[in-house]
């Protein structure tokens, strides 16, 4: 394992790397080390320990780096205070097998961003709602290689109200939008 230490860089590199997958079984497996084995010995909270010896502390927050993945990697909603205030907000889900929908609320210093993604029943399909507050712009990085399938608001996402720039860049659109809400729905692929 990479201890507590060194598990916020293992949780951040997978997550760069578009690897939730990686991640997402790491955390559920029912086996040792994962929060899923901490489950399955009857931990209510994080244990101080991967194997959740009883011996040791039952509600500690070491290993609790997975966070940052709750918010930034599955919810997508990632703030780099390090780029200038137009280029900040990114929203970048990662939709994972065994999981169906999250919604993520992010107070920024713009205003709250939000972010909550659901497959369509066919699994094949993701309806995609994103709120930027007034005055801020974001890239919105669908998770659809082709932009043509995109849609926003039911309209082709290059002929949609609110978009700035459309373009496709690591298997995915990237989408640049001022303030206000959207819907997009695409193909995961």
């Amino acid at each position: 394992t990479a201890g507590d230490i060194g598990f916020l860089y293992v949780v951040l590199a997978l997550m760069r790397n578009g690897r939730a997958d990686v991640l997402f079984d790491v955390l559920t497996q029912t086996s040792a080390p994962s929060y899923g084995y901490m489950l399955a010995r009857g931990a209510t909270a994080l244990t101080e320990t991967w194997n959740a010896n009883p011996e040791n502390s039952q509600n500690h927050f070491m290993l609790g780096q997975a966070e940052a993945w709750f918010y930034a990697g599955l919810g997508g909603v990632r703030i780099d205070m390090a780029r200038p205030a137009t280029e900040r907000i990114r929203i970048v889900p990662q939709p994972v097998a065994g999981v169906a929908s999250t919604s993520v609320r992010y107070r920024a210093i713009e205003g709250e961003v939000v972010c909550a993604w659901e497959k369509q029943a066919d699994g094949a399909s993701l309806r995609l709602r994103v709120e930027i507050p007034p005055g801020a712009k974001a890239t919105i990085a669908v998770p659809c290689s082709d932009p043509a399938r995109v849609r926003e608001g039911g309209r082709p996402v290059q002929r949609a109200p609110g978009i700035l720039r459309v373009r496709r860049a690591g298997g995915r659109t990237l989408v640049v939008v001022g303030s206000g809400r959207y819907l997009f729905e695409a193909p995961l692929v």
